[in-house]
């Protein structure tokens, strides 16, 4: 506006601009506000869901009231909370109860659906490592081998080798097992001597063959 002579001539060229662009600012601002209100009420419609979900969680997992309960706590947070940490949170637990009860079918699709639903890495991790095991338990090697592969957090990269070393045992890969245990013992957190003796004797089993 600087441009003009007078402050009647600004005066009408605001006018004029106002003619032209008003409708669209109108417009704009109504949807800068609606995306504002808009967004406020997904935050709290959000932050509900997680209170509901965390308080159902808790109520159907502080006391475990056996498996069939843990089985059907499970199936309804995934049903009604899918898009919460706790639905990953109840799956793993509930695949937990499912492998001590030798349902490993039930167990491997409650690992399957965390890995393709959650969005936590370490829960796809923790079920990626478990499926593994639930799949080398039933001697589907290339499967296991394949999950387990598919590992990318870094923090399970110790665990990961072990498991690698596991599938290649019962393969009859004896070589592949000792260079996966041995890469699993440069990996391991110094901080968990137990997980490095565990690896170490699976190694020490190998013996010379």
């Amino acid at each position: 506006m600087t441009d003009y002579a007078n402050d009647e001539e600004q005066l009408d060229a605001l006018k004029s601009w106002w003619a032209t662009n008003g409708q669209t600012v109108i417009i704009s601002g109504l949807v800068g506000i609606s995306l504002v209100i808009g967004g406020n009420y997904y935050l709290n419609s959000r932050n509900e869901t997680l209170q509901t979900a965390s308080m159902y969680y808790q109520e159907q997992y502080a006391n475990p009231a056996g498996d069939e309960a843990s089985t059907a706590a499970a199936v309804s947070l995934v049903d009604e909370y899918a898009n919460t940490p706790y639905a990953s949170l109840a799956s793993l637990a509930d695949a937990k109860q499912l492998v001590a009860a030798e349902n490993l079918d039930e167990a491997a699709e409650r690992l399957q659906w965390v890995i393709d639903n959650t969005d936590q890495p370490a829960f796809q991790a923790q079920a990626q490592l478990r499926l593994t095991r639930v799949l080398l338990a039933q001697e589907k090697h290339d499967e296991a081998l394949k999950v387990v592969e598919a590992i990318e957090t870094n923090s399970y990269s110790a665990s990961k080798e072990e498991l690698k070393g596991d599938i290649a045992v019962a393969k009859g890969d004896l070589d592949a097992a000792r260079n996966a245990y041995q890469g699993a013992l440069t990996l391991v957190d110094p901080a968990t001597p137990q997980h490095q003796a565990i690896i170490q004797l699976k190694l020490d089993g190998l013996g010379s063959y």
